[in-house]
């Protein structure tokens, strides 16, 4: 129930202020004890109680009200989800909301009385919306940036951290790809996929050394992941170059791959 009436304050606000929006929205990423929290605890229920109380004197406001919560109520975590939100619904709902304003907008005494106040609003409103369409647009243009929004939105979230990383070195963004890993790894230190590839990355930029490091603490974390070794081979044949150490590592890779055939872990190999 905590959970259904956060959820139903942060639909209500992504209406109006549609920004920082994800296509996942995971749990780590809510907070039950904010301020914004314990608003949508006292106003969600408040709103739903008054609205009933004025169904005969305001059966507009009312009925409006209603649509929205039965029209979100199935994704609304009443019974739990796997994701928090799903914004894609939302549009059913906002009309509640939207004939609401264009019956009081488009009243002859409200125009007659606030006609100043009527047109600014709409150009405050027009230029707010096309900034955060130009914004985003630039955000939301490739597939890729759908781990990018999931990680912005749930910066706690080590899985969508990573895969953030790996969108971002899909794509050349090294430097950024690295800041993901490690945020990563520091959020969840056995997440051994985010050391592995942030070794990886850290090949491709020379430093050999420091790769190293992260590749055996990989290791030491799960021997099973055959793309270890290979990077490890590789920073083998790069500084001391034992072909004996180098035939080894491949070995082991091999060995490990055959394990996990029918696994996937999408894991990057350096090279």
């Amino acid at each position: 129930v905590l959970y259904t009436l956060r959820v139903y304050g942060d639909y209500v606000l992504s209406i109006f202020f549609p920004i920082k929006l994800s296509p996942y929205y995971h749990y780590i990423y809510l907070d039950l004890e904010s301020v914004k929290t314990l608003i949508c605890y006292i106003a969600v229920p408040g709103i739903i109680y008054w609205s009933i109380r004025s169904w005969k004197e305001r059966p507009l406001i009312a009925f409006g009200v209603g649509w929205f919560v039965l029209w979100l109520a199935p994704v609304s975590n009443l019974i739990p989800l796997n994701t928090l939100r799903q914004d894609r619904y939302l549009y059913l709902p906002a009309i509640a909301i939207l004939a609401f304003f264009a019956s009081v907008i488009c009243s002859s005494r409200f125009l007659n009385q606030r006609k100043f106040f009527f047109y600014a609003l709409v150009f405050v409103v027009g230029v707010s919306f096309t900034g955060v369409t130009l914004k985003y647009m630039k955000v939301f243009k490739g597939g890729n940036s759908y781990w990018l929004r999931v990680a912005d939105v749930c910066p706690n979230w080590a899985e969508a951290l990573f895969e953030a990383g790996l969108a971002e070195r899909n794509v050349g963004r090294i430097k950024s790809s690295i800041q993901f890993y490690r945020r990563a790894f520091i959020k969840k230190p056995t997440l051994t996929r985010a050391l592995n590839n942030y070794g990886a990355t850290l090949i491709d930029l020379g430093k050999y050394s420091t790769a190293k490091n992260y590749l055996e603490r990989a290791r030491e974390l799960d021997s099973s992941n055959p793309d270890l070794y290979y990077n490890l081979a590789v920073i083998e044949s790069k500084t001391e170059n034992d072909e004996k150490r180098i035939k080894d590592l491949l070995k082991l890779h091999v060995a490990a791959k055959e394990k996990i055939k029918t696994k996937d872990y999408n894991l990057t190999p350096t090279h």
